[in-house]
This record gives C-alpha cells, structure tokens and sequence, in this order.
C-alpha cells in the first residue's frame, strides 16, 4: 500500500493546483476558479496536499463550518469540521461512475482534534478506492 502524506499547500503549489481545478472531471464540480495567495490566509480553511509515495496527485481542505452564513452543515454544534477534496491528477482515478464524483467528496464531522478526524476520512476513501492507473492501490 502506497505511504500517503498530508502536507499543507505554499505558494509554490499554485500552479499544480489550478492546473488540476482546470480539469474537466475537477472543474465539473469545482468550478474554474482558481487559488491565490488569499486563499492561504484563510485562517476558516485548511488546506493540503495529498501524495502516494511523494508524488502529489489530490487536494483537501478542512474547514470552520460555521465560518459563513447559510452553510448546509450549520445544525452542526460548534468546533465541526467540513472537508472537500479532489484527485488532481487524472491519470489516478480508476473509478468511471460519474453518476457519483469519483474524484471529488465532502464530508462533515463533528467537533475533534483538527484534521485528524479529515485525514482519517480521506485515507479510508484512497484505500477503498482503486488509485493507480491500472487499478492497483
């Protein structure tokens, strides 16, 4: 099984990033946005990097779901995590059904030790999934 790392997103990933949001089986549920130097600052959002074995390939982001007005999670009790994430790179997704988003997913938890509880969620969808080009884990 490959060694997965979480490690958080510098300025020096923008171009991989936006890269991967114009994708069309990212933009399709993203958008065509793109990520700046703003976005780091955020101190509602976290965000990283996923790599199999080094090699960086999705994007997750945990976030305050009561930092904006109207969210859907706002039942949620306070301290409650979100979290969204994507496989960038396409040559990873083995998965076809498009009924679903094989490459995109968003969760919510209640309040625990930051990121733990998303890291854990993430790590359970990659090794449910097949990741490797020829399906492989």
């Amino acid at each position: 099984m490959p060694t997965y790392r979480f490690r958080p997103i510098t300025t020096d990933d923008f171009d991989l990033l936006n890269a991967w949001r114009r994708e069309p089986h990212v933009a399709e549920w993203w958008g065509d946005g793109s990520y700046t130097a703003d976005d780091l600052c955020d101190p509602r959002v976290m965000m990283r990097i996923v790599e199999a074995d080094g090699t960086a390939f999705a994007f997750m982001q945990d976030y305050d779901i009561h930092g904006w007005e109207g969210r859907h999670f706002a039942y949620l009790p306070s301290g409650s995590r979100g979290t969204d994430q994507f496989i960038g790179d396409p040559a990873m997704i083995a998965v076809t059904d498009r009924r679903s988003s094989p490459s995109a997913w968003s969760s919510c938890s209640p309040p625990v030790p930051l990121f733990s509880r998303s890291t854990r969620i993430l790590t359970m969808l990659l090794q449910s999934r097949p990741i490797g080009k020829s399906g492989s884990r």
